[in-house]
């Protein structure tokens, strides 16, 4: 609720600086003087407007829920994104036999060509075999 009040507020103050910007042009036609540059109150008030929105849009982040297999709104645990524990995050790559110094071993740099080549001549000798 307090978001929604914030994005009005600055998109009051964005309407009224273009309105005060758009009746300081026609004033100037009117009269026929030159604008050197856009007065700094108006400046200001397109700032202040887009900072409020900008402030409104941060707060208002918040983690979607979610359809049950029932098709039911499912609301989160907690309003914002939780932390992440490392035992769970590791979980998978454990299993499948990552380890943390995959990224290093994997390197072009570090693997043996030689090897490599004989590994799979074997394993085509034996496909052949068998």
């Amino acid at each position: 609720m307090t978001s929604f009040v914030f994005f009005l507020i600055g998109g009051l103050f964005l309407v009224h600086s273009g309105y005060s910007s758009y009746e300081l042009h026609q004033f100037a036609k009117e009269f026929g003087t030159e604008l050197k540059s856009i007065p700094s109150d108006i400046t200001l008030e397109t700032i202040a407007g887009i900072m409020i929105i900008v402030i409104a849009a941060v707060g208002n982040i918040n983690k979607a829920s979610k359809l049950s297999i029932n098709n039911e709104l499912v609301p989160p645990q907690n309003r914002y994104l939780k932390e992440i524990e490392m035992k769970k995050a590791t979980k998978e790559h454990e299993t499948i036999g990552i380890n943390d110094y995959q990224g290093f071993e994997s390197r072009i740099s570090f693997i043996d060509i030689h090897k490599k080549r004989n590994e799979f001549s074997d394993w085509i000798k034996k496909e052949k075999h068998d």
